[in-house]
């Protein structure tokens, strides 16, 4: 029964405002730490992110979007107007902005980005896993509050990881 007095209604809609609250805090301090990624293993989904950070940064655009392409999943970019739109959209954005997502390492190789991985959905990955989203730290740039997500996805059924969308 819902009480039909406007104080009532207030009262119960901050509290559960504040159990909504008090669950996400609990869910996102249950899930895996952030992590720094300094030389990620080599065909891992971070690996692919760092790869398409090196391109973005790369001084020369066509060889960086070259690159770029190469990382993005076959299903993305199967005619001419979808690498049009990725180069329009996804690209333009990403080369610009990429430098808000770095962090600095002393201990980096010269020429590999590094950043933060805040969240990872699924937490770890099994060899039957197909798709993958990371969240990463705009750590350069203060007023982007929340994580950024990344999604990659198998290319074939064992395949390496690639790019789908990317809002980096």
């Amino acid at each position: 029964m819902i009480p039909s007095h406007p104080l009532t209604r207030s009262l119960l809609r901050l509290a559960l405002a504040a159990l909504l609250a008090a669950s996400v805090v609990a869910t996102a301090s249950a899930q895996t730490p952030e992590r720094k990624v300094v030389e990620p293993a080599a065909g891992s989904p971070d690996e692919v992110v760092q790869r398409a950070m090196s391109a973005a940064l790369d001084p020369n655009e066509e060889a960086g979007f070259e690159a770029y392409l190469a990382l993005m999943h076959p299903d993305h970019k199967a005619t001419r107007t979808a690498e049009q739109h990725i180069r329009k959209f996804s690209w333009k954005r990403f080369r610009k902005q990429v430098r808000d997502y770095l962090v600095a390492d002393d201990k980096a190789p010269a020429g590999r980005p590094v950043f933060v991985v805040v969240r990872q959905d699924p937490e770890s990955l099994g060899a039957d896993d197909k798709k993958v989203r990371l969240f990463v730290r705009a750590s350069a740039n203060k007023r982007r509050e929340l994580p950024t997500p990344i999604r990659l996805q198998r290319e074939g059924d064992a395949g390496a990881w690639r790019i789908t969308e990317n809002s980096l």
